[in-house]
């Protein structure tokens, strides 16, 4: 469920961190939520399933800014920061 809200366009950036902060109450496995995330990033940067839009410099900075926030939850989980 994450997955599919994290790779929607219309899903604000503002919005990753309380998805983020959900989903680590559900799932408690450190190496789960890793492997989740890494693969919804892989996602995002390159959906499976190729959308052909006209994207706009706004909507290409809100997917980067999406990948940066995912990232940086990451590197927190892993190094504990």
């Amino acid at each position: 469920m994450l997955h599919d809200l994290l790779v929607l366009p219309e899903i604000p950036e503002s919005l990753v961190d309380v998805l983020h902060s959900r989903y680590m109450d559900f799932q408690p496995e450190e190496a789960n939520r890793i492997q989740e995330l890494v693969e919804i990033i892989a996602d995002v940067r390159q959906p499976i399933v190729m959308i052909e839009t006209a994207q706009t410099k706004e909507e290409k900075r809100q997917w980067e800014l999406k990948v940066i926030i995912l990232v940086f939850w990451i590197l927190i989980l892993v190094y504990r920061v």
